[in-house]
């Protein structure tokens, strides 16, 4: 199935920067990155585009992510050589905060951007590849014997690898990080379900629901057009119950 940004992919991927990439230094020493993740993947794109060798060992056997509703701050724009702006699906100028009764409306001086995070992954992984750095897909990392890292290859085959710069980019719950017995992060529960905007919603205005009688952190509506929106719940990670999305709507 092609990536949801195949179309544009010159836009997206040729950057100015990428058209003068140095040359990769046989000297330098290899980057291995666990987890093909947002952040191991942006991280991969602009180590290779300085010329430093860049391995990224991921576990999924295919450049393929589930499709996801993000937002993010306008920082997202500054972080970029040259413009993200094919990543950007729809432009946030305001909140909306509703705690019972109460409402208060917060306009944003720079504007948040909704993405879709499977069409953003996509990308980087073209970018980086582009940039000279080597993803191996089906990669499942086991763990560090002996200060070597272990993974499970495709072929279902244990590989020892020796690495000296370990970058872990494999999520919250790292496997790399247990392996090096680094505590585990805090987490959220976060639900998500693609529904119609609702008449009164306004195109460019996140709607932020607090109810405590449900979880103790919130709802939120995210409007990715004039026409649907992302409804979210953000409740523990450990919780029993599970609230419904549709509860903020």
């Amino acid at each position: 199935m092609p990536s949801p940004c195949e179309g544009g992919r010159e836009g997206i991927w040729k950057f100015k920067e990428l058209e003068e990439k140095p040359e990769v230094s046989t000297n330098a020493e290899s980057i291995t990155i666990i987890g093909a993740s947002g952040a191991g993947l942006f991280a991969a794109w602009r180590l290779a585009t300085a010329g430093r060798r860049v391995v990224v060992y991921e576990q999924r056997r295919a450049p393929r992510w589930a499709s996801r509703t993000l937002i993010v701050t306008d920082e997202f724009r500054r972080w970029w050589p040259g413009s993200p702006a094919p990543f950007l699906r729809h432009r946030i100028t305001a909140f909306e905060l509703r705690a019972g009764s109460a409402r208060l409306a917060i306009p944003l001086r720079w504007p948040d951007w909704v993405i879709e995070r499977a069409e953003l992954l996509s990308g980087l992984a073209q970018m980086a590849q582009d940039a000279g750095a080597e993803i191996r897909w089906g990669w499942r990392f086991l763990g560090a014997p002996n200060g070597d890292l272990a993974f499970v290859g495709p072929a279902g085959r244990e590989t020892e690898v020796p690495a000296r710069v370990v970058l872990a980019a494999d999520g919250v719950g790292s496997r790399v990080g247990q392996a090096l017995g680094l505590p585990p992060l805090p987490s959220l529960r976060l639900l998500q379900a693609q529904v119609p905007l609702p008449r009164w919603a306004r195109p460019e205005q996140v709607v932020v629901w607090f109810d405590p009688t449900t979880t103790p952190y919130f709802y939120w509506l995210i409007p990715e057009s004039s026409r649907s929106g992302s409804d979210w719940v953000a409740t523990r990670a450990r919780s029993r119950s599970r609230p419904s999305v549709s509860a903020g709507v």
